[in-house]
């Protein structure tokens, strides 16, 4: 794991020692980059980190530390891609009210083609879900916004025949069990 499961990012004992500011957003900046470009894995754990980039803690500095030892041991991890004659598949989900301090959802999507994922982002929400199911669908409003970019993105550059671009599949996880789907239809 990137990071350890519950990381919270706010820091409210007085013993809380600081970090130095311009290694740390440098640290940030570099860890980013991958995150964007080829490690979707670590992109929800940079993206919670990034949030202290004005106060960060030491803590926060054992956090990017943690990470780096984490993509020290899967150097090996990459994006292949190849033919699969499959369409485009995209999970999202949410983590409601994660963050401690404002009780604010982080969304999550991936999509993936060609067996590697093409497109994926990790966020913190902008309002307040007063309930899973409310967080939920914040998560799979972000993924259909970008299912609907996807198809039209691809059907217009011709990676695929129209046979695997008319429908896009979007699937909502919870606790790896798959619990309802959406099929997203041209217009």
């Amino acid at each position: 794991m990137p990071l350890d499961i519950g990381f919270q990012i706010g820091c409210t004992s007085e013993s809380c020692g600081k970090a130095d500011v311009k290694q740390y957003q440098s640290a940030i900046g570099a860890l980013m980059y991958l995150a964007i470009c080829t490690r979707p894995d670590i992109l929800h754990s940079v993206a919670k980190l990034a949030q202290r980039n004005h106060n960060p803690h030491k803590e926060h500095e054992s956090g990017i530390k943690h990470i780096l030892r984490y993509l020290s041991m899967t150097e090996d991890y990459k994006l292949v891609y190849r033919r699969t004659g499959k369409q485009i598949e995209g999970f999202a989900d949410a983590d409601w009210g994660s963050n401690s301090l404002d009780r604010k959802s982080y969304t999550g999507y991936v999509f993936f083609l060609g067996g590697s994922a093409v497109s994926w982002e990790s966020k913190r929400q902008s309002s307040v879900a007063l309930s899973s199911t409310e967080a939920e669908y914040i998560a799979l409003s972000s993924a259909a916004k970008e299912a609907v970019y996807l198809r039209r993105l691809i059907a217009e550059i011709g990676v695929l025949n129209n046979n695997n671009v008319s429908d896009l599949l979007v699937l909502r996880k919870s606790d790896e069990k798959v619990l309802d789907y959406y099929i997203l239809q041209p217009e």
